[in-house]
């Protein structure tokens, strides 16, 4: 009876060395897979970082105004306004031919509407609007291995001024109207462009952004358009 007890005991510790053996290994092999899979994705993260430029960009914005202008005079002639483009943006590539372009962007936007404005027809008005926005576009742009690329993206714009010039010929003198109550604070937009980066760094693009939304608070359906025209530079060259 003492040998069945002693054989027992010796076959239940032996069970219980090699349990242990088995949780200990399988143990181990989950903190290796684990450690595998952290090291992966902060290497994936590290390339990503490597993958990502900055850059800046100056240019030029042609803005106007489309909607509703039943507020004017039929004469009016709502023409495109002249106005300064500049910001930084930054480049994500997230697959061989496919990147992503956060952009910061001060903007300087508005029109111009000239005729006989008003009851008074016999003198020609000038109204220069002007609406300078901090605008935000988020691009995803598809890229082909010469440089050339292609955009899409929305854009939300805060209104930081808003003035209105007016000018009577002939004459009179001109007046400004602050227009911050009569526009919306935000704008948004749907963009499509183009350009061409060269290899070091300097790039040029053209982009058209739809208004989504109107932007005056006084009168409906009046939508910002903006066509703009840039000069880039990207700093740090991609890997």
């Amino acid at each position: 009876m003492k040998k069945v007890i002693l054989s027992s005991t010796i076959l239940f510790l032996a069970a219980g060395v090699f349990a242990q053996s088995k949780v200990g290994e399988t143990i181990n092999n989950t903190t290796k897979a684990v450690g595998n899979s952290i090291n992966k994705a902060a290497t994936d993260v590290s390339n990503k970082v490597k993958e990502q430029a900055f850059g800046v960009k100056l240019g030029a914005n042609f803005s106007s105004t489309s909607g509703n202008l039943a507020t004017f005079s039929p004469g009016a002639d709502p023409r495109m306004k002249l106005g300064l483009l500049m910001g930084i943006y930054s480049q994500f590539q997230l697959s061989e031919g496919l990147r992503l372009q956060p952009e910061l962007l001060y903007s300087a936007e508005g029109n111009i509407i000239d005729g006989p404005l008003g009851a008074n027809n016999t003198m020609v008005t000038v109204l220069r609007n002007k609406i300078n926005y901090i605008n935000l576009p988020l691009m995803l742009q598809f890229t082909k291995g010469s440089g050339f690329y292609f955009e899409a993206g929305p854009q939300i714009g805060f209104r930081m001024s808003a003035k209105s010039k007016k000018e009577e010929f002939p004459g009179q003198p001109s007046s400004v109207t602050d227009l911050k109550k009569n526009t919306k604070g935000t704008a948004f937009s749907l963009g499509a462009g183009a350009g061409y980066e060269m290899g070091s760094g300097l790039g040029i693009g053209v982009r058209y952004m739809f208004g989504l939304n109107d932007i005056s608070t006084t009168t409906s359906s009046l939508k910002s358009n903006v066509l703009s025209l840039s000069l880039m530079y990207r700093f740090k060259d991609k890997d």
